[in-house]
């Protein structure tokens, strides 16, 4: 694959990446996925990686909200390069190829509307009529059908007639001659029709012998009046052959013509299902795809080994982050603990990110590309070349730094290993530093302390991690823990293994007095200071967590409670609009039986107590919103809304729900919302609601049209019929004056073509018109 990382198979292999994709291809549902599964590309092009994370996020949240993508059953199917004329394919290929070309149906209607799905389907040919000549045809065990064409069906009715008529004439000889007949059933022989009589007998007919019993007392004969009937039915039975082998051979050819549109199919549902067997991948192990970073740096967050939770295994995560400013990062820490099933990991995901293959780690992961993975990982030696432990890594340390550039990922584990200690931190420290040299990225294990020198010096590109280690238990966490060298805890865990305490105290003091033991204990000093701190942001973070839940809580209460707050106010807006909108209708029912003269009279003492209780609501309402905000406290003073008296709120009840007030020496006990607060400071409230006379024009129950034109006379009245209808109003009287008539005349027209007018009458000496409403 030259297009392919995986081109470095070395590599590849001791990442163990095809335990991944073998577990990825178990969760394909056809083999056309398997093998795309199996044959799986980890690209190099940023570009081509982007598109195949774009089209696996297209069809993930095409299955999320559960559009079906049925691709069980799909096989491939080979087909052959030279086809003769005679040729014919099988009917259990073509029964696949049926199935085959249903499913490429299924996922082109799973695609359809997204470009960069489409863009992975064929150009397919019309080949409805082959997919039903199949569907008639074939049933799903092989066979064909009798009535898959007219011929066939014609020809297997004149079959089964003949058989009858043969089936007769043997039982009716069979009959006349139960003496000789061993058993009286009509029976088959070589395709021809037989019936079973004692061999010592069968001079007895004329007949033809087709076969003998295995212990020779019974033949299977054919009488001479009945071979006429059974050459028609061998005749018709390879009529029918040559009708099923020329069915065949029309439906192959079919195939055949379009051989690359199947073939094609197979990559198609290929590429579909290995994209859903990456979402079901996904959500077995909770995993994601991480983006590709813009400044060179990976960072995958809490990411876990695969290979691990396939296992069932619990799996401490860990972060894995690669700094472009400092590619060279060395791992240190104890035996046993992890070192080299996080370098592995490191490997392992980003291969699989190059894949397109979900990974276990957390949002906000991204990664770099990498053009080529070069690895020293494991056991070198070689009996057939002659080659050590140790030299085995040396040749292929060797290779690395022919072969590494800056677009390569190097890791190496336990580097300066398999040799003496001293000779091997030398070796240790001067590979890395010609690694460093190649511009490459690099992760090292290593035990060597002197590799974390490399560290010290300014802009030395290097960074450090340490895996740690509990001094306590006795045991490592796995956990990585950066910035930090790390120290072996080799006395640790001989201790832990068993050795005799003066062993272990003997080489601690030695370690002790050495410099590598210095800055070993050092290590273990920052490392234990560093754990207590994360344990302290941990906590701090728990916190911070469960605050922001409970003001998330308190904010949603509030907010319900305003909503609520909301709905009261507007239903009884609405119910005070209703009464008033009957309070109208009964004053103008009663204005019309007053006599003319008293009715502005009556009818300014209407709007007198219209407004009177429409301020009062108003108040009653911003009463009841200020109580609920600021709330209501002993000794307030208060004005009763209802009686206009004034008094102090000298007792609460235990819910607030009722206050008693002091007024002119006597208590009363209110609702809060009754009181107006009087003598408080009050705070000006922007966007509060308020029910208040502007909120409830009254619609004018007169028109007043004198003077204008009809046109626009007409036009005043609909505006004025609108609202009436609206707020319920039951007549409308319209003042148009007497004049020369013409505008009587056309306000009158218009009422009479109004859906909304029921009926009207001249009113005030023909100076008006009152229009009673529907």
């Amino acid at each position: 694959m030259k297009d392919a990382l995986t081109e470095n198979d070395f590599s590849v292999s001791e990442l163990e990446f095809g335990r991944v994709v073998k577990r990825l291809a178990g969760c394909c549902s056809s083999q056309q996925g398997q093998a795309n599964v199996n044959q799986i590309t980890v690209q190099r092009s940023e570009t081509t990686i982007r598109q195949l994370q774009r089209q696996y996020h297209l069809v993930a949240a095409r299955i999320e909200k559960g559009k079906k993508l049925d691709l069980a059953g799909g096989a491939h199917v080979p087909l052959p390069d030279l086809f003769l004329q005679d040729s014919y394919l099988d009917p259990e290929q073509l029964i696949q190829l049926h199935r085959n070309y249903l499913i490429y149906l299924r996922v082109k209607k799973f695609a359809s509307g997204e470009p960069l799905l489409e863009s992975e389907l064929s150009t397919d040919p019309d080949l409805s009529d082959w997919e039903r000549k199949v569907a008639k045809a074939l049933d799903s065990d092989g066979s064909i059908r009798e009535d898959a064409t007219s011929e066939l069906k014609s020809l297997h009715n004149a079959l089964r007639k003949a058989e009858q008529q043969v089936t007769k004439a043997l039982t009716r000889l069979m009959e006349s001659h139960k003496d000789i007949v061993m058993d009286h059933l009509v029976t088959r022989r070589a395709g021809r029709f037989v019936i079973p009589i004692k061999q010592d007998f069968k001079g007895r007919i004329q007949c033809l012998v087709h076969d003998v019993s295995s212990s020779g007392a019974t033949a299977y004969a054919e009488p001479i009046e009945i071979v006429d009937q059974n050459n028609r039915l061998q005749h018709l039975s390879a009529d029918i052959h040559r009708k099923q082998l020329q069915l065949l051979r029309d439906l192959s050819q079919s195939v055949i013509d379009n051989r690359l549109f199947f073939q094609d199919i197979d990559r198609c549902i290929g590429f579909f299902d290995g994209m859903q067997a990456r979402v079901r991948f996904a959500a077995q192990f909770r995993c994601r795809l991480p983006e590709i970073s813009r400044d060179g740096w990976t960072r995958l967050r809490e990411a876990r080994h695969p290979l691990l939770m396939f296992q069932g295994h619990p799996v401490v995560p860990n972060q894995i982050e690669v700094d472009p400013k400092r590619p060279l990062l060395i791992v240190s820490g104890s035996n046993t603990g992890g070192k080299t099933v996080f370098l592995k990991m490191c490997g392992l995901l980003q291969l699989m990110n190059q894949a397109v293959i979900p990974v276990p780690a957390e949002e906000n992961s991204f990664f770099r590309v990498f053009s080529r993975i070069l690895t020293d990982i494991g056991d070198r030696q070689s009996i057939d070349e002659s080659l050590s432990t140790y030299s085995g890594h040396m040749v292929r340390l060797k290779n690395i730094l022919l072969e590494a550039d800056a677009d390569t990922l190097v890791l190496v584990d336990e580097l300066g290993t398999g040799t003496e200690p001293a000779e091997g931190a030398a070796i240790a420290v001067s590979v890395a530093e010609a690694i460093r040299g190649t511009q490459c990225t690099a992760v090292i294990t290593s035990h060597h302390q002197e590799l974390s020198q490399l560290a010290h010096a300014e802009d030395s590109g290097v960074r450090l991690a340490t895996v740690d280690f509990d001094e306590e238990a006795l045991q490592p966490t796995y956990h990585l823990i950066y910035d930090i060298p790390g120290a072996s805890h080799a006395i640790e865990i001989a201790k832990r293994i068993g050795l005799p305490d003066n062993l272990i105290n003997r080489a601690r003091d030695l370690a002790e007095k050495s410099d590598a033991g210095k800055a070993a204990k050092l290590s273990v000093r920052l490392t234990r200071q560093l754990r207590e701190l994360q344990d302290r942001e941990a906590e701090l973070d728990d916190r911070l967590t469960e605050l922001a839940l409970r003001r998330k809580e308190q904010d949603e209460i509030a907010q319900q409670l305003k909503q609520e707050k909301k709905n009261l106010e507007k239903e009884i807006r609405q119910e005070f609009e209703g009464i008033i909108s009957d309070f109208r209708k009964e004053k103008e029912r009663v204005l019309h039986r007053v006599p003319l003269k008293n009715r502005r009279d009556v009818e300014a003492l209407g709007d007198g107590v219209e407004h009177q209780v429409t301020d009062l609501v108003a108040r009653r309402l911003e009463t009841e919103a200020e109580t609920v905000e600021q709330g209501l406290k002993v000794g307030d003073r208060g004005r009763h809304l209802l009686t206009g008296m004034e008094g102090k709120v000298v007792e609460l009840s235990r819910k607030g729900d009722r206050a008693c007030v002091k007024i002119r020496g006597k208590n009363m006990w209110v609702t809060p919302p009754d009181l107006e607060p009087i003598n408080r400071p009050r705070e000006k409230k922007t966007g509060a609601v308020r029910v208040t006379r502007e909120n409830l024009v009254p619609v004018q129950l007169e028109c007043n049209v004198v003077g204008a034109h009809v046109d626009d006379a007409v036009q005043k009245l609909e505006k004025q019929l609108d609202q009436a209808v609206l707020s319920g109003v039951d007549l409308v009287r319209v003042i148009h004056g007497h004049g020369t008539g013409r505008l009587r005349k056309g306000i009158r027209r218009y009422l009479e073509k109004s859906a909304y007018v029921e009926r009207f009458e001249p009113d005030d000496g023909d100076g008006s018109t009152t229009a009673y409403l529907k």
